[in-house]
């Protein structure tokens, strides 16, 4: 009974180590960028009907001096506003920024709370 207990326990191991790049992180894993102050998991639920992203969920982050991005359940990084996209490395939120019939759905509040991050930081 403890070799079967055992074979099972290896084959289990074995199973949750096998393959790790077809998995997704979801939101709870994923960690904000290194270098960033401050940091927060955010979802649609969080924002209602002025979440202005097409992922329901990511962490938000200020990679200081006032640069807000976005880390997606996917674990792709998004410059959020202006400065993150002249000062970091990451592409514009663009592909994950949701329309609202032809304009873009306000992405202010996501910014304000990203900016809210880099004051708690300092």
């Amino acid at each position: 009974m403890l070799r079967k207990g055992l074979v099972v326990l290896a084959a289990l191991a074995m199973a949750a180590c096998s393959n790790p790049t077809t998995t997704t992180p979801s939101a709870s894993s994923l960690e904000a960028p290194a270098g960033s102050i401050g940091a927060e998991e955010v979802s649609r639920g969080d924002f209602g009907a002025d979440w202005p992203l097409t992922v329901d969920s990511g962490v938000l982050a200020c990679q200081g001096a006032g640069a807000v991005t976005f880390t997606a359940s996917d674990g792709t990084t998004y410059a959020v506003n202006g400065l993150a996209q002249s000062a970091t490395p990451y592409p514009e939120i663009d592909p994950i920024w949701a329309d609202s019939g032809k304009l873009k759905v306000d992405i202010g509040p996501l910014i304000d709370r990203g900016l809210d991050l880099c004051a708690t930081g300092d």
